[in-house]
């Protein structure tokens, strides 16, 4: 037996310092030479397992088992290789024999809470890991698998603090600093979920979750650039890895990047996915740059096939199909995918939250508890989803006329968003300044017929819910125009010139004409052969006096609304796009008073044949007129189709879609007044007084 004695002190000696394989051999050989030597089986049965190789460890603890039941530390070897064995209930009733013999072993008890982790049973989870931890109160493994399952029942201030325990006894935790990087993500504390995910990446650079997860942050902080980032340091690592392709389309195409997703989405189509995940998140992108390149069958088709295949983002596909329905103004296929959607889990919120748009509340509909409901703490939405959930019952109590309860939730939805929103309406009203300044009645004058001569582009400019959308429907119905939505083709344009506004006073002649072909080959292609095409991004009221010198033939049609009402409007939606001034009432107001001087600018500025004013006010009273009026700017024949917008078949991706497909209604025109005292801050900045 000392032979044996001298191969086990030799393979515990290699055991402790990591020498796992030199360790199995010591073992392997002392079990040879005495078969029923309990000690050697046991400690060839903890080699193996560091080795994975669980099968034959497993089969080694039944051994020591059958030769000796009576120790703890057997017991618990053999639920720790059943463990990994997934056969769960048994590795349990083995960690139960470790802890009727030893009552205080901690290390079952907390292997035993990891084990009813992986079943979901996280209360019985978190009370083994509380019992390991009165054991151990230095115990860093339980308060990090305590954390993980508190995280799971979505008590997430409660996981948050264990993890931060168990990073205080073990700094270099990389797990730990993972998960709370996913906390709070759903905790919407993006600035703090970054930082979690560089110390991280700090410790185990390679890890294709925290990137992800960090690229999660990113878009939640608004910082695509940066998401963008990260995705590609995964994707230099790992040119497969379909969640980052899938994810990296997505932002593109959100942003109007399609040439660069296109050469994502071909890599994608050939990449085989491993497991339901991948599948969905593969065919949800596909789906969304196919929507973008106007392939509305094909893109419904991924769409389905993804929804078709499970997993867990199965209501936030069906409510994405239900607003590709919308965007295509099929609002009653809309409806009934997102009723669908609710039978399936009647607690979903996506589905709820996107039913709101298409629907006029009734005091009765139950949806309006229920999302009440959802806010309750306990029920662990996340920051994102509470916001939206926010704005929908906003607009629920807006329908019901219940303007304190509306406000309620409205100013708590917007105070949300712009917590995490950077703005600043300081640097706008200088930006705005120097916009004007570098527009001298001198400078256009000069400079004037010496861009692109082209009358293709009419552009519809205004602040957001100012009528823009409305505008372009009436106009998209006249056979000689395309209405092609809100482009991003005069930022491109705007970023050519590099330090804008200053540097327009060094473009001559050829740079305008330059910058003109850049902007027209942009939109040439989407005007389907029509001789004119809308360019419906109100943002461009900015760069109204570029336009005129790039473009000098191109029409422009400045939206008007009561400035309150277009506030008020403003404040009630959740943008998909970083229109960040709109979450505070004196930013909107501030925001809206400069805007307001910087289009009186161009009024005085521009000619009167190449800028019109038309406001929503006189379009609601008489459309025809208003419409008369507007095809005669743009040099068009009268077409009675103008009056009948609302059955034009086209996509609508603004927060106006619901509205445009239905005839003109006048209940939003001086809407603002019964909501005068929650509307303060805007009317004081606004200077509006009332009675």
């Amino acid at each position: 037996m000392k032979n044996v004695d001298g191969l086990l002190q030799k393979g515990v000696a290699a055991l402790q310092s990591g020498r796992l394989r030199d360790a199995e051999r010591c073992f392997r050989q002392a079990v040879e030479i005495a078969p029923r030597h309990f000690g050697a089986l046991n400690l060839l049965t903890v080699a193996l397992t560091g080795l994975e190789r669980f099968d034959e460890a497993e089969a080694f603890a039944e051994q020591a088992l059958r030769i000796d039941a009576s120790s703890d530390a057997t017991h618990y070897n053999y639920g720790t290789v059943l463990k990994h064995n997934n056969k769960l209930e048994q590795a349990i009733a083995a960690f139960d024999a470790a802890l009727a013999i030893n009552p205080r072993h901690a290390k079952a008890l907390n292997n035993r809470g990891a084990v009813h982790s992986q079943l979901e049973r996280y209360e019985e989870a978190i009370a083994d890991f509380d019992r390991a931890i009165a054991l151990d109160r230095r115990y860093g493994d339980a308060y990090y698998n305590k954390a993980n399952a508190l995280a799971a029942l979505k008590r997430r201030e409660e996981a948050q603090r264990a993890f931060e325990l168990a990073l205080s006894l073990n700094p270099r935790h990389a797990g730990a600093y993972a998960n709370l990087l996913i906390l709070f993500n759903a905790l919407g504390e993006y600035n703090k979920a970054v930082e979690c995910g560089r110390r991280s990446l700090a410790i185990e650079p390679d890890s294709a979750d925290v990137l992800l997860n960090l690229a999660t942050a990113e878009l939640g902080r608004s910082q695509r650039e940066a998401a963008l980032r990260w995705l590609g340091d995964l994707l230099a690592k790992s040119p497969d890895n379909i969640l980052a392709l899938s994810m990296h389309v997505e932002i593109l195409v959100r942003f109007d990047r399609d040439d660069e997703a296109h050469i994502d989405v071909e890599r994608l189509m050939t990449l085989t996915p491993r497991d339901t995940k991948e599948s969905v998140q593969k065919e949800s992108a596909i789906s969304t740059y196919l929507l973008s390149e106007g392939r509305y069958e094909e893109g419904i088709a991924a769409l389905d096939r993804a929804i078709a295949l499970g997993g867990e983002t199965q209501d936030d596909l069906r409510a994405k199909r239900a607003g590709v329905m919308e965007t295509f103004g099929r609002q009653d296929e809309a409806r009934a995918a997102l009723d669908e959607a609710l039978a399936l889990n009647p607690t979903s919120s996506s589905a709820m939250t996107g039913r709101a748009e298409l629907v006029k509340f009734t005091a009765d509909d139950p949806t309006i508890p229920a999302m009440e409901a959802l806010l309750a703490p306990e029920k662990g939405e996340t920051y994102a989803s509470r916001m939206v959930l926010n704005f929908a019952l906003g607009k629920a109590y807006l329908d019901l006329g219940d303007s304190p309860a509306a406000f309620r939730h409205l100013d708590e939805g917007n105070r949300m968003k712009r917590a995490i929103a950077s703005y600043s309406a300081a640097a706008t009203e200088k930006f705005f300044a120097e916009v004007a300044a570098a527009f001298p009645p001198a400078l256009l004058d000069r400079l004037a017929d010496q861009g692109l001569r082209s009358p293709a582009p009419i552009f519809i400019v205004g602040m957001p819910r100012s009528g823009t959308t409305l505008i372009e429907q009436i106009l998209a119905a006249h056979p000689a125009v395309h209405g092609a939505g809100e482009l991003r083709c005069m930022r491109a344009v705007v970023e050519q010139i590099g330090d804008f506004p200053k540097g327009v006073a060094a473009l001559d002649a050829g740079a305008l004409k330059r910058l003109g072909q850049s902007y027209l080959s942009r939109v040439e292609a989407l005007a389907g052969g029509k001789p004119r095409v809308v360019d419906k991004a109100p943002g461009n009221f900015i760069n109204a006096g570029l336009i005129r010198l790039i473009l000098p033939d191109a029409k422009i049609i400045h939206a008007r609304r009561d400035p309150v009402d277009t506030c008020l409007s403003c404040y009630t939606k959740l943008f998909a796009d970083s229109l960040n001034f709109t979450y505070d009432l004196t930013d909107l107001g501030r925001y809206c008073r400069d805007y307001l001087k910087l289009t009186d600018y161009w009024r005085a500025v521009l000619p009167a044949s190449h800028f019109l004013e038309v406001d929503y006010e006189a379009v609601v009273d008489d459309i025809e007129a208003e419409a008369r009026r507007m095809l005669e700017f743009l040099d068009l024949p009268w077409d009675p189709a103008c009056l009948e917008f609302y059955r034009v078949e086209r996509p609508v991706r603004t927060a106006s879609v619901n509205q445009v497909r239905q005839p003109i209604y006048r209940s939003s025109s001086g809407r603002w007044r019964k909501h005068a005292d929650a509307l303060q801050p805007l009317l004081k900045t606004l200077e509006i007084e009332t009675a």
